[in-house]
């Protein structure tokens, strides 16, 4: 598993686990790693982080 995954693996524990507190409010996501700042340009992508990011889609949040 690379290492994008598990940052993305564990992001969305995170926002499942705060659904209802941030839904529908914007927020600040801090985060260390890089490369998942360009995780919405990616033109290839499989199944799965395609799936993850249709999670992350529905909150409004920034991501430094």
């Amino acid at each position: 598993m690379e290492t994008q995954d598990l940052e993305l693996k564990v992001i969305i524990h995170a926002l499942k686990m705060w659904r209802h507190y941030i839904l529908g409010r914007r927020f600040v996501m801090m985060n260390n790693h890089n490369g998942l700042r360009y995780l919405f340009d990616q033109p290839n992508m499989n199944n799965k982080k395609a799936r993850w990011l249709a999670i992350i889609s529905e909150f409004d949040f920034e991501m430094k």
